[in-house]
């Protein structure tokens, strides 16, 4: 009966937290349109009905916090991934345009945080998070069979991921992540993947 207690008593305390920590990061990430790599514990306290003490409860800092969130909507990016290609194959034939749709759909979905990135071409770091954590799921034939691929830091990989990364970050500029209008990015993605093969072989 005691261990009954002291769990019901817990309960409230994690539901407590898990309720401040969703009002924060939905606060973050509306200050982010405005302020992205600016804001305040005071904005973010203010914005998530919350005290400046229970933000430092839950983050060192407000950096802290904002790199926090990116990780949050990268997992959900990937843990959404396997779901997201299987709905796409029933209208995309090619795995890696699947790919490239998928991360197009989930910027959509989130365009209040990627059409500000997109527009500010000095804070990138979540697209370029988000571009890192597909790449291992293409299909590129870097080099012969039977030889392993190049390591996602390598400086190939680097600079075909920040290629991508300038493809994607244009569209969402330039169409407001409008996935409707993404055939010529993903068919340009699909381009930049075709020549980082072929350069990998030479």
């Amino acid at each position: 009966m005691m261990g009954i207690e002291k769990q019901n008593r817990k309960t409230p305390h994690n539901r407590r937290y898990e309720r401040s920590e969703c009002a924060m990061q939905s606060a973050i990430l509306k200050l982010l349109k405005r302020h992205r790599g600016r804001i305040t514990a005071r904005q973010v306290a203010k914005a998530a009905g919350l005290s400046r003490q229970t933000i430092y409860n839950h983050h060192p800092n407000i950096n802290q916090a904002i790199i926090n969130n990116e990780e949050v909507l990268v997992e959900e990016f990937s843990s959404g991934l396997d779901d997201q290609l299987k709905l796409l194959s029933r209208t995309t034939a090619n795995p890696n345009g699947r790919i490239f749709y998928a991360i197009l759909i989930f910027m959509t979905r989130h365009k209040e945080i990627f059409c500000q990135i997109c527009a500010d071409r000095n804070n990138q770091g979540l697209l370029y998070k988000i571009v890192e954590a597909a790449y291992p799921r293409l299909e590129i034939t870097w080099l012969p069979m039977g030889m392993p691929a190049p390591e996602a830091n390598s400086e190939r990989v680097e600079a075909y991921i920040h290629k991508s990364v300038g493809i994607i970050r244009r569209w969402g500029e330039d169409t407001h992540c409008d996935v409707r209008r993404g055939d010529r990015c993903v068919n340009s993605l699909l381009q930049a993947t075709a020549e980082a093969a072929r350069s990998r072989l030479q």
